[in-house]
């Protein structure tokens, strides 16, 4: 912490600007990773494995076969909530944690 300290304003700030934005980074990864599968398992309840089936036994692993969003419709109320909080997630993570690490940050500077 004394070496921290120690060093120019200039080069202080933008140590804490790396860190956080950094952190950031990882953070909003490991959210767009896990709101992804989290939309998936959602999404998985309303497929017809059938047609999953048939599409796996024809190529194998050949393809990676993704699960298409049904319309809201056929959710129910929470699932389609849900998704939709996923979405936004996925979306914009990376912003709202790049912005709440700047601010971090600089609070950390001052």
């Amino acid at each position: 912490m004394e070496k921290i300290r120690n060093l120019s304003l200039k080069k202080t700030i933008l140590l804490y600007f790396v860190i956080s934005l950094t952190a950031a980074f990882l953070l909003s990864g490991f959210t767009v990773h896990f709101a992804g599968n989290m939309q998936n398992k959602i999404w998985e309840k309303y497929i017809d494995y059938a047609d999953y089936t048939d599409v796996f036994q024809q190529y194998g692993k050949k393809y990676e076969i993704e699960i298409s969003r049904p319309n809201q419709s056929q959710m129910n109320r929470l699932d389609y909530h849900l998704s939709e909080m996923c979405d936004f997630m996925e979306t914009y993570s990376v912003l709202i944690f790049s912005i709440v690490g700047s601010v971090v940050a600089v609070f950390f500077f001052y």
